[in-house]
């Protein structure tokens, strides 16, 4: 998931009503909400509301922690103190900057909520919220950060024609935020690439918004531009999305543990399909592995991880390795779509050390549904080592007739006439 880009709502517009003291202490906490800092800017605040001040003073406050609760994801506690603070000031209802705020929590925790547990109204309170800040403030200062959180719903809702176009006028719209032109780009380049199939176009807007995104800010909302890019490039560059998938991992090394375990995730994915470079698929998927939380159950990303893990092996000819992580893989995905193939490279890793019972011992698994081949060629080989010549006969007879029309059959034929002769008619 792409890490949400975020802005601070500016409280200088309140300065006027509190003091000089007050002022000093607000900016200390601006400051730490500025570096992302939320622990110690909502100690401060804390610190700050069991004083005796004004309704002015605890209005200014209890914005502040709304801010600081946005960026921690302590959203629910984030809109209560949003209405606690309209309680106190009920200007917050009718100013846009203040508004924007609470419309940005409410599109935070709709996007934030566990599966199952997605609150649509969360969503649609977020859309009114913002459609009335357009509404009666036309004009509004940050009308780009509006236009751009009104793209993003509709995305999320499936109108990417409507929120293309969004994203199109929050870039010619007025905003405080600098790198509000490099979040609407990487939002085009999303559309462009998984919507629209384009590529090409993709690219420019991912370039562009790579370019001009501000040195001044968190360097850690290039990782998912980085990556989305490696995505682009797959098919024509595959060189290319190696590189942008090792940016991605150089900015979030040791700064993100989610955001590394994708980019190592991302390059494992990149390398696979690269042969000869095994060695860097075992590393940085035992990097995912360590930097990653084990899942409890079910869990198709470090399914696949195993499965690419286990190829690796296989192809640099450790295959007691291989068959754990490919065991490993049918662990984490027992409904793998891809069950037989797994199976099937299990059995191939048993049949390299010899270990015939246990090629057959897989092979008897997927063999009912089977019209593949080349696992009836395997079962035969097996047991054609067991010295079990009739079961051998039989399996290799019925891969030569599933065997598909140009396929070479010659040494299935071979075998079989050998088990036959080994098997002699009573």
């Amino acid at each position: 998931m792409l890490l949400k880009p975020t802005h601070s709502v500016t409280t200088l517009y309140w300065y006027r009503i509190v003091g000089v003291v007050m002022q000093n202490q607000v900016n200390e906490i601006r400051e730490l909400i500025e570096r992302r800092d939320s622990k110690k800017a909502e100690v401060a605040i804390a610190k700050l509301l069991r004083l005796d001040m004004t309704k002015e003073e605890e209005f200014i406050l209890y914005i502040l922690r709304v801010r600081t609760r946005l960026i921690s994801g302590r959203l629910s506690e984030a809109i209560q103190d949003w209405q606690t603070a309209s309680e106190l000031n009920p200007v917050a209802e009718s100013e846009p900057k203040f508004l924007e705020l609470l419309g940005d929590c409410y599109l935070a925790r709709f996007e934030m909520a566990a599966v199952g547990f997605v609150q649509k109204m969360d969503l649609r309170e977020a859309h009114q919220i913002y459609q009335r800040i357009l509404t009666l403030n036309p004009d509004y200062e940050n009308s780009g950060w509006i236009y751009y959180q009104q793209g993003r719903i509709s995305l999320t809702e499936g109108q990417s024609h409507r929120a293309e176009d969004l994203f199109h006028k929050a870039l010619f719209s007025p905003s405080s935020l600098p790198a509000l032109t490099a979040y609407c780009y990487e939002r085009l380049g999303f559309i462009a690439y998984y919507e629209s199939r384009q590529p090409e176009q993709a690219l420019i807007y991912l370039n562009k918004a790579i370019d001009i995104y501000p040195t001044s800010e968190p360097r850690l909302w290039l990782v998912q531009v980085y990556l989305l890019r490696s995505r682009v490039l797959r098919e024509s560059n595959l060189d290319a999305a190696i590189e942008s998938a090792r940016m991605a991992y150089d900015l979030a090394y040791s700064q993100n543990k989610t955001l590394s375990a994708e980019s190592l995730f991302t390059l494992s994915e990149l390398l696979s399909v690269n042969n000869g470079r095994e060695i860097e698929v075992v590393d940085f998927i035992q990097q995912f592995i360590q930097v990653s939380k084990a899942p409890v159950g079910v869990d198709v990303t470090w399914s696949r991880a195993y499965e690419m893990l286990g190829d690796s092996y296989f192809a640099m000819r450790q295959y007691a390795e291989a068959i754990t992580s490919y065991q490993n893989a049918l662990q984490y995905n027992p409904d793998h779509p891809w069950e037989e193939t797994i199976y099937y490279r299990i059995a191939k890793a048993h049949y390299q050390q010899q270990q015939y019972n246990e090629v057959v011992d897989n092979l008897q698994v997927i063999i009912g549904d089977s019209q593949d081949y080349r696992v009836f060629n395997l079962l035969a080989n097996a047991y054609y080592g067991l010295r079990q010549f009739k079961q051998a006969m039989y399996s290799y007879q019925t891969a030569i007739n599933l065997a598909p029309s140009g396929i070479n059959i010659e040494t299935m034929q071979m075998y079989y006439q050998l088990s036959q002769q080994m098997n002699p008619p009573l």
